[in-house]
């Protein structure tokens, strides 16, 4: 009868010496601390994720545990709500309002500024018929002179505004996959972490 994977794996690690689970330890540390700095760096030189996402990545500690066996690890995550969905893709609906505003290309609204930030009445709500909502900015009034006849001039005041958001009920986020690019470039870049620190701590 085949014994369970934990009862093998602290078989195993029960005739270790303290000089090997340090090595192994110093080596997960490391390889996590080196892949938190490659996802970053992709995310920036991609373009998937260059400001938040890139500097959320962190590796934490962790206390890993294999029968009688723990050690301190490191695990490589992120707190963005995101950045799971930016990796695997998915849709995006609103919780606590009825549609999205997507800020539209070339509007000019800097990264982060949502609808809440605007002051009080400074966007206004253009519905649009079989077509997504907007949210407009008003500019600032223009007096337009018309001649007409010789002794005719007429002065008007036109407005004009500026599409600021698109209002949406859901949005697909395509997946972009970063980690799993992360992933296949790091492995033997880690492996190699992992057996300097085992060679530095067992030859002492």
């Amino acid at each position: 009868m085949t014994k369970p994977l934990e009862t093998q794996v602290s078989s195993i690690l029960k005739g270790w010496t303290d000089a090997s689970k340090r090595a192994l330890t110093r080596g997960v540390i490391k390889g996590a601390a080196y892949t938190a700095a490659e996802i970053a760096e992709h995310l920036i030189n991609s373009g998937a994720g260059p400001g938040a996402l890139s500097r959320s990545f962190r590796a934490e500690p962790i206390e890993v545990r294999e029968g009688t066996y723990s050690a301190w690890a490191r695990s490589i995550g992120s707190a963005e709500i995101y950045a799971g969905i930016q990796n695997y893709g998915g849709i995006i609906r609103p919780r606590t309002r009825k549609a999205l505003a997507i800020p539209i290309k070339g509007a000019g609204i800097a990264k982060g500024k949502w609808p809440r930030h605007f002051g009080r009445g400074e966007l206004k709500l253009v519905p649009r018929r079989g077509r997504p909502a907007l949210l407009v900015k008003e500019l600032e009034a223009r007096k337009i002179v018309a001649r007409r006849g010789k002794n005719r001039i007429y002065r008007t005041w036109v407005k004009s505004i500026k599409p600021m958001y698109v209002l949406l009920r859901s949005v697909r986020i395509k997946p972009k996959h970063y980690l799993e690019a992360v992933a296949a470039k790091v492995a033997e870049p880690v492996d190699r972490i992992i057996a300097k620190a085992w060679r530095e701590e067992t030859s002492k």
